[in-house]
């Protein structure tokens, strides 16, 4: 009989830090649940914006908008020139357009900075961006030095 008793006793010891640990992990759940609703709630309440109409991508490119936000435009190129602008290729670094018919070319870097401190780092990064985007552009064959490329932001085309 006292054997009995003493499985018994044991037998409701190791219940209880089961059934607490069966509390805590549906508490998280049910904790976990409420956040994602709540952030998905918040997500559909963001006032409309107007998002840019889709452009034609190369296959195999990722969208830059997706990792890195761009650094401010100065200008827009298709205000500044006569033509229709099409999209040859964008990744997360550059953007290439050419105008149709044409052998005038875009370039759109999307080098960011986040304050002044880090502007030589950007500079830096705008010159490796525009390599990366230069050399793109030699490998589809065309002829560089006979291009008439435009840089946006302007500041890369003295880089």
């Amino acid at each position: 009989m006292l054997k009995e008793m003493l499985t018994l006793t044991q037998t409701k010891k190791n219940k209880k830090p089961l059934l607490i640990a069966i509390i805590i992990a549906a508490v998280l759940i049910i904790a976990g649940v409420i956040i994602w609703n709540n952030s998905r709630q918040n997500a559909n309440q963001q006032p409309n914006q107007q998002t840019p109409a889709p452009q034609s991508e190369s296959p195999n490119q990722p969208n830059p908008q997706s990792s890195q936000t761009p650094a401010p435009q100065t200008s827009s190129p298709t205000t500044q020139q006569n033509g229709e602008l099409s999209v040859i290729t964008e990744n997360e670094q550059y953007k290439i357009s050419q105008y149709k018919n044409t052998n005038k070319y875009v370039f759109t870097l999307y080098a960011i900075v986040n304050n002044p401190n880090q502007y030589d780092a950007y500079k830096e990064q705008l010159r490796e961006y525009k390599q990366n985007a230069l050399a793109y552009l030699k490998g589809q064959g065309v002829d560089i030095t006979k291009a008439e490329i435009q840089y946006d932001p302007s500041e890369a085309a003295s880089l």
